[in-house]
């Protein structure tokens, strides 16, 4: 059938619309509509990218986008959004590494003045140790030096010579021993 035969099976029914002061572009509209709603093409959805009306087709499901254009149009302004999104979450992934390593650095500096604090305290309770043990030793020496020369291999006089040693340097009992005296044979 073509154009001209189809044309001609319509009647044109413009008798309703006699007496309504419409002009005939208002008339043309309205007969269009009434065709869209006798032939089932309502309007069933609108184009998510350029919002134009999207009718119901006679078969099948009613399509998304107007075109294939649109569609593409579309599909491409999300993938810029996705690609936007994601640098953002990276940015922001990336402040927060920094963040998070400038806490660590500032841990690290304070457990680092932390011990650098214990050790000195350390070794000043060592040094009060090592001079409370010579003075014990320079007690012993000064009171009974025979408990020196006597002393058994595994006795208290040569755990205290060792303890000073440890705490301080290789022969220090020995040196202040010396220096205060004692001539006697040194515990081994």
């Amino acid at each position: 059938m073509t154009q001209k035969e189809d044309h001609m099976e319509q009647p044109k029914d413009y008798r309703k619309y006699i007496g309504t002061r419409m002009s005939p572009a208002d008339i043309r509209r309205a007969r269009a509509r009434e065709a869209d709603e006798r032939y089932g093409r309502v309007i069933d959805g609108v184009c998510p990218n350029c919002g134009k009306p999207i009718r119901k087709p006679k078969a099948g499901p009613t399509r998304r986008f107007c075109n294939d254009s649109c569609k593409s149009s579309y599909r491409q302004k999300r993938q810029r959004m996705r690609r936007a999104l994601e640098q953002d979450h990276s940015v922001e992934a990336a402040r927060d590494f920094k963040r998070q390593s400038e806490d660590y650095l500032e841990r690290a500096k304070r457990l680092n003045e932390q011990t650098r604090r214990l050790r000195g305290e350390r070794r000043r309770i060592q040094e009060q140790i090592r001079l409370t043990l010579m003075t014990q030793l320079l007690f012993i020496q000064r009171s009974k030096p025979e408990l020196i020369e006597q002393a058994p291999r595994d006795g208290y006089v040569v755990h205290l010579i060792r303890d000073i040693d440890s705490m301080g340097t290789a022969g220090d009992a020995e040196r202040m021993l010396r220096h205060q005296g004692y001539t006697g044979a040194m515990p081994r």
